[in-house]
């Protein structure tokens, strides 16, 4: 009895999500008279689910013969119902279709679109375009299978976005991906708080003045470490800002500067901390005032 409500309950959930693209919303609400409901998840955005719904859009045949065997229900993955039958049945690219049957319980899964005849093949449909074509399925890749395939940019493994291949299997600005399944790793930019190949710093903007100029190149003056990088002004006696000239100022400021390892306090003043520094080189002998 457990077993029968479960059903009942799972029949309603379906009955439930509608779609918005060509024929698959005409399909799914035809009434409900056979035992096999296909189930069919797709996104909106997803290019091999538009290539699908066209190249059945244009096979009224196979629509009928499709009608005549399913009930057509229609799950979109980026719906809190689409999320939960993906979820059910461990759906984790686009497009995927699970046959399930009614009076069973049983299912099977079939991942991606190759075709017409592939796909009337895999649901054992016969049909006059099969017939009439017995060249080879140029299978369309499947985004989110794993596998980089014709037209993917990359293929992680998932249909997430910002992980650097979005969910249609395309790299993401600021990433480089490799490999099948994919890895992808961030490409080193100036302003993202990553130092990089051909970067002396990065510390996270484009701003100058701060120590890690716009180019991301350590600025005079500045000791700059660490991941964003956190730059102090002469700070160290390694990072002294020369002066030049023969007079004038020099602007400076201590607020990040920290007390020089192994420098004496000066005679003339006991409380001394966050030291920054300057040098000067005298071109020839003279008397000078600082």
């Amino acid at each position: 009895m457990k077993k029968i409500i479960v059903l009942i309950i799972f029949i309603l959930a379906i009955n439930s999500v509608f779609a918005n693209i060509g024929f698959l919303q005409n399909l799914q609400t035809a009434s409900s008279k056979n035992d096999n409901t296909l189930l069919v998840f797709y996104k909106p955005d997803c290019p091999y689910c538009i290539n699908m719904d066209k190249a059945v859009s244009n096979d009224a045949d196979f629509q009928k013969k499709l009608l005549e065997k399913y009930n057509v229900k229609v799950l979109d993955i980026t719906t809190a119902e689409g999320r939960l039958m993906a979820d059910k049945f461990n759906i984790h690219a686009v497009p995927s279709m699970v046959n399930f049957n009614n009076a069973t319980g049983k299912s099977k899964i079939i991942k991606g679109f190759g075709g017409i005849e592939k796909l009337a093949a895999s649901l054992n449909i016969i049909t006059s375009t099969i017939n009439k074509n017995n060249n080879p399925v140029n299978n369309l890749a499947t985004c989110g299978d794993g596998i980089v395939e014709a037209g993917e940019g990359c293929d992680d493994g998932n249909l997430s976005n910002g992980d650097g291949c979005n969910a249609t299997c395309l790299v993401e600005a600021g990433f480089n991906c490799t490999g099948s399944p994919s890895i992808c790793t961030p490409v080193a930019v100036c302003g993202d708080g990553i130092v990089g190949a051909g970067e002396a710093c990065d510390d996270g903007n484009n701003t100058n003045g701060d120590g890690c100029n716009s180019s991301c190149s350590i600025e005079a003056g500045f000791n700059c470490t660490g991941n964003p990088s956190i730059c102090n002004y002469n700070d160290e006696c390694i990072n002294a800002v020369t002066l030049s000239g023969t007079s004038g100022t020099a602007a400076g400021q201590n607020s990040s500067a920290t007390n020089s390892v192994g420098v004496p306090a000066p005679t003339c003043q006991t409380n001394i901390n966050k030291d920054v520094w300057f040098t000067f080189t005298l071109s020839t002998s003279k008397i000078c005032r600082f």
